[in-house]
């Protein structure tokens, strides 16, 4: 007797292509949220101004070229044995969403023009200019919400909640501070996790530092001691731990880089205990 695959929910391919589309989008949409907090300032300052829609402008032409594909990848399969009228609604359909990003990139290197020509007292039409921008994008970001609701897929996503924090935020955070942050909480969350493991007597108010430590002590009593870079984590990991989670510092690269090698070695090591 011959085994047959399941058959795939008709849709599951629409979901895939929505799903890779979402972080394109939201970064689009974070860009924009950026643009309104910028120009809602008292006095709007042109360069932020500026740079914020040279980067919308990028994510713009990637959100298109995503765009595209999945409209290529989702209209082989959907339209091989469509009718000439539905052929031709997705071919229309196509061509609308590829003249709106076409649309919105003339009006963001428009904005630029804009800005790039304004005078001292010209905020008031910035303001103008960023809203009328601002219009188009969310009635778009409406239609994709429902798109993506329509077949059961997280319209925003994680990535594009952390997107629109760090987009539309005052505390100056960006992404590598963001990663740094996932990564050092997971480490934590997995030392967390060993203690109980474990059964390591902890107290409520010890430190992180000090929890690590009473995992590595348990653990050479059992036999399983850490060696090298797992056991001693280099001081510079624990000052540079304390400013990102509890200042907000943006490593760098090489900070981050780094950061990144310490907490794998870690979680490689504590994987046998969870």
């Amino acid at each position: 007797m011959t085994l047959q695959a399941p058959e795939e929910d008709p849709i599951e391919p629409l979901r895939r292509i929505v799903g890779s589309a979402r972080t394109d989008i939201q970064k689009v949409l974070a860009a924009v949220e950026k643009l309104r907090t910028l120009t809602n300032e008292a006095a709007i300052n042109k360069m932020y101004v500026r740079s914020a829609l040279v980067d919308l402008k990028l994510g713009v032409e990637g959100g298109k070229w995503t765009t595209l594909g999945a409209l290529l990848t989702m209209g082989g399969p959907l339209m091989e044995n469509a009718d000439a009228a539905a052929k031709t609604s997705f071919t229309q359909s196509s061509s609308l969403i590829l003249k709106f990003f076409e649309g919105v990139s003339a009006k963001v290197v428009s904005a630029i023009s804009a800005v790039d020509s304004s005078g001292s007292g010209d905020d008031a039409k910035i303001r103008q200019i960023i809203t009328d921008l601002y219009m188009p994008f969310m009635e778009f970001g409406i239609m994709f919400e429902k798109l993506a609701m329509g077949i059961n897929i997280d319209p925003i996503g994680g990535l594009g909640w952390v997107s629109r924090m760090l987009e539309t935020n005052k505390l100056s955070l960006d992404e590598r501070w963001a990663a740094a942050t996932c990564y050092l909480t997971a480490m934590e969350i997995a030392v967390n996790r060993a203690v109980k493991q474990l059964k390591v007597a902890d107290n409520p108010n010890d430190e992180f530092g000090s929890r690590y430590n009473k995992v590595l002590e348990v653990m050479k009593e059992r036999g399983k001691p850490l060696t090298g870079l797992k056991k001693q984590l280099p001081q510079a990991f624990w000052k540079l731990r304390n400013e990102v989670i509890h200042t907000g510092y943006s490593p760098t690269v090489q900070e981050l880089e780094m950061v990144t090698h310490w907490v794998r070695e870690m979680l490689h090591s504590l994987a046998e205990v969870n």
